[in-house]
């Protein structure tokens, strides 16, 4: 995978990141509105919404601008890439640790789009090693 191909990998998996959480975050807020239940619906929903924040800003960071050229295969950028996948990861791995039932197969989903992009970053760093 070049470091292009692994930059938009990663816009569109923060996207949809995104999508899912705020998607969890309403489903929350709506369940707030409900009778008394003993997950708090407000606090989980302030949850989702906080991850959201942090993949809409993940994406934002590494959107491309409408004239920029493809990102070259950059050592130090797909570090970056690295470390931000895996921060991502950290917070989900927190939220999944909240979490049950649909909630849960959402992050555990997530998750494994995280992990699959973390493992093509790591072979195209391995590719320019060797």
């Amino acid at each position: 995978m070049r470091a292009d191909e692994l930059r938009r990998a990663l816009v569109r998996n923060a996207r949809a990141l995104e999508t899912v959480c705020e998607d969890a975050a309403r489903l929350h807020e709506h369940l707030a509105t409900r009778r008394p239940a003993r997950v708090d619906h407000r606090l989980t929903a302030k949850r989702w919404r906080a991850v959201a924040e942090d993949a809409e800003e993940t994406a934002r960071t590494w959107e491309p601008e409408p004239d920029e050229p493809p990102v070259a295969a950059d050592p130090d950028a797909l570090d970056q890439i690295v470390r931000d996948l895996h921060a991502a990861g950290l917070r989900l791995h927190r939220v999944l640790d909240r979490s049950d039932g649909p909630d849960a197969a959402r992050v555990e989903r997530v998750l494994g789009i995280v992990d699959a992009c973390v493992g093509g970053v790591r072979l195209e760093c391995l590719a320019r090693e060797g």
